[in-house]
């Protein structure tokens, strides 16, 4: 897998918190972590706001002259 900040190659890490272990992704260039719970939680998160969210409307287009 890339990493979407630098390209570079993501490996898997664990890490361990007071609620246990957890696998996460980390990027052996740049450092980025990705974390599957905090991805899923976005993705929930984007869903919500897209069902709530009215259809956007396009300005009208303005000329100067």
């Amino acid at each position: 897998m890339k990493c979407q900040r630098c390209h570079g190659m993501m490996i898997r890490e664990a890490v361990f918190t007071k609620q246990g272990e957890a696998a996460v992704l980390k990027c052996v260039q740049c450092g980025s972590v990705i974390d599957p719970v905090a991805v899923a939680n976005e993705k929930r998160r984007r869903l919500r706001s897209k069902k709530k969210a009215p259809p956007a409307q396009k300005a009208p287009l303005r000329f100067a002259g």
